[in-house]
């Protein structure tokens, strides 16, 4: 009597789908054969106690074609990777495969997401699908706060739009989001500041993100920060938490305001970029370690106090938030060498003059309302 091989359900599948992909190569050199058991398959895994298949791994293997679905109905699938290959057309849902802890999509020439893409998977960990620029655009569903155990989300040149989610909070986890080459616009999550986030790379956006990046004086767990080539405004906030911050990338954007000291006191910094930005105020020095690019509109090239008007002024500025207009015309480290709203021969006069001026036809007008005392302290200092 001949003798017939059994498979269980799952593998029966996975046998399935190989047939349908023509995967010449893996059949060719690396054994996959329907004569044999799927779990003596190189790069193939499978729980001993239970025969079903768990893990593929198909990293950089030449693979074409279309992702096959019936990979989806694997119910005991824990990890799938197929990253470094040609796989196209629209991906097939991942929802609801609850085992599903690492998925790996990344560098391929996939079209299309469906909706319910990584709907109720609340053990993933890890998943990545950066640098698939075929896709069309997308946006980072809601339901992804189910999954909280998610550790790593890496969606860089994915075609992702719209806005950042505000659930970070949702996972305690969460140690690496990379959203860069994307377009997504606005502002930062509020969110950012209650989350695990330690490395966080959400640098050139098409449009670029705006807003402040106040939230990250909240983020003390931060390892790496790159927000360069945005659109982000406003000033640099105390980081003096972020005692594990080694590499801040913020060059390339619009922030304004003085550029806070504690900066220079972060034990484990060692790269730095600040430049083409409005920042002003004094140049700061930092150690030898570090790597840095400054380059902005700083009152002397050099590390330094500025000189005792510029910095009165740049005292007032900060209470409007360091309104841009003001950043691109107020450089040096001479306030009377064309200063806008500035033109005065000494800073006595200058504050005797906004007393005196009729702020209903200026831009600035409601500026010296909170201010005036701490101008007037400032001019007693400087005439002692």
């Amino acid at each position: 009597m001949r003798k017939t091989f059994s498979m269980a359900p799952p593998r029966r599948k996975l046998r399935f789908v190989l047939g349908i992909l023509v995967f010449s190569r893996l059949l060719l050199h690396h054994g996959w054969s329907a004569s044999k058991d799927p779990c003596t398959w190189i790069n193939v895994n499978c729980d001993k106690p239970t025969g079903n298949v768990v893990s593929i791994n198909l990293d950089s293997q030449s693979i074409s074609g279309k992702f096959p679905s019936e990979l989806t109905q694997l119910a005991s699938f824990r990890s799938l990777s197929v990253q470094k290959n040609s796989l196209s057309r629209p991906l097939p849902s991942f929802a609801n495969m609850s085992s599903l802890e690492e998925l790996y999509l990344d560098s391929n020439e996939f079209s299309s997401i469906p909706p319910d893409f990584l709907l109720g998977l609340p053990n993933l960990q890890i998943f990545s699908i950066s640098d698939n620029g075929e896709l069309s655009p997308w946006q980072i569903s809601s339901y992804l706060a189910e999954s909280t155990n998610l550790g790593s989300f890496f969606a860089s040149n994915a075609s992702i739009t719209v806005v950042i989610p505000n659930f970070f909070d949702s996972f305690p986890n969460l140690q690496n989001l990379r959203l860069s080459y994307n377009n997504l616009t606005r502002s930062l999550p509020r969110s950012f500041g209650s989350s695990e986030i330690q490395n966080l790379w959400l640098n050139n956006q098409q449009l670029g993100l705006s807003g402040t990046i106040d939230v990250l004086s909240s983020m003390t767990q931060l390892s790496k920060v790159w927000l360069h080539a945005n659109a982000f405004t406003g000033p640099i906030h105390d980081l003096s938490k972020c005692v594990n911050l080694f590499d801040l990338q913020l060059r390339d954007n619009q922030l304004t305001g003085v550029v806070p000291v504690s900066i220079t006191g972060l034990p484990k910094l060692v790269n730095i970029t600040l430049q083409n930005n409005n920042l002003q105020g004094p140049m700061l020095e930092f150690g030898n370690n570090v790597k840095k690019n400054l380059g902005n509109s700083f009152c002397n090239d050099k590390p330094g106090p500025c000189d005792q008007h510029v910095t009165t002024l740049l005292v007032a500025a900060g209470g409007l938030g360091y309104p841009i207009t003001l950043a691109q015309s107020w450089e040096g480290n001479n306030a009377c060498n064309n200063w806008s709203y500035t033109c005065f021969p000494t800073f006595c006069e200058l504050f005797s003059w906004l007393q005196l001026i009729s702020w209903e036809e200026c831009e600035y007008r409601w500026w010296i309302t909170g201010f005036r005392s701490e101008l007037n302290a400032r001019v007693e200092d400087i005439r002692r």
